[in-house]
């Protein structure tokens, strides 16, 4: 509020180490959960959605010029950088019928997007149900912390009619509502270690608002649509040759509140 800005939360780049390779693949997966209800832009990099480690390389295959002008003493950041898997059992699953720039390991036959959509606890599928569930939250921007009522390791806040848990711990906690949504399955109302759920305590009035976030992107860069809760509008021009992507963010609120539910 300071300074009048709106937040935006990246917990992965084309940059950096892959999110699910630092911290694992089921806390990466409930950091995920729990950023996407705080207020503000999420912005979800290609692969993130399917809870994609960083690849594994030979030096032959690599492409990155930090590794040829360091002469190999760095390797670059081509793990973070292989093409998606899309479906079959077999590299490059589905991502072309010719040889990508990059191999794509062959042990990712689960993780490809065909494969994640038929479990309804995979990465892909928690992804698309919070986006879904998360346009009912703007225009509530309001947040009350509730992290004490658990204990060390945990971090919590209420929005909107809702309480989101995020168990960093290494024990199980005690949980209370409906479970609305959970990075792992939750038995006797426990939310496992390392683990996020987004819980309903009461109803509340919320705001549903049209998002339309501005991103300005090179030539070729792949955009993720955020199914709902954004709205990206691309118009393309040619200017010397070199294409341009642009998108204008609008936040429009109802007169009105709209009852959840």
């Amino acid at each position: 509020d300071s300074v009048q800005g709106w937040p935006t939360w990246v917990l992965t780049n084309h940059d950096s180490i892959r999110i699910a390779s630092r911290i694992g693949q089921l806390p990466a997966k409930s950091l995920a959960l729990f950023t996407l209800a705080l207020p503000g832009c999420s912005y979800i990099y290609n692969g993130q959605e399917l809870g994609l480690p960083s690849g594994e390389l030979e030096d032959r295959d690599r492409q990155d010029p930090v590794f040829f002008r360091s002469n190999g003493l760095q390797k670059g950041r081509d793990e973070v950088r292989i093409p998606m898997p899309w479906s079959g059992e077999i590299s490059p699953y589905g991502f072309t019928t010719g040889k990508p720039w990059l191999p794509i390991p062959n042990n990712w036959q689960n993780l490809t997007v065909d494969a994640q959509e038929m479990d309804q606890n995979s990465s892909l599928n928690m992804y698309k149900k919070a986006l879904q569930i998360r346009k009912t939250f703007i225009g509530n921007n309001e947040i009350e912390w509730e992290s004490s009522k658990f204990g060390e390791g945990v971090t919590a806040f209420s929005r909107a009619g809702f309480t989101f848990v995020l168990n960093t711990s290494d024990r199980p906690i005690k949980i209370s509502g409906k479970v609305i949504l959970a990075s792992t399955p939750i038995l006797n109302d426990m939310l496992p270690a390392q683990g996020a759920v987004w819980l309903h305590i009461g109803h509340r009035h919320v705001h549903k608002a049209r998002v339309c976030v501005g991103i300005e992107v090179d030539a070729g860069r792949t955009l993720l649509r955020n199914d709902g809760q954004v709205e990206v509008v691309r118009r393309e021009q040619r200017s010397g040759g070199e294409q341009h992507a642009r998108a204008r963010f609008t936040l429009r609120r109802p007169e009105r509140p709209v009852p959840d539910g």
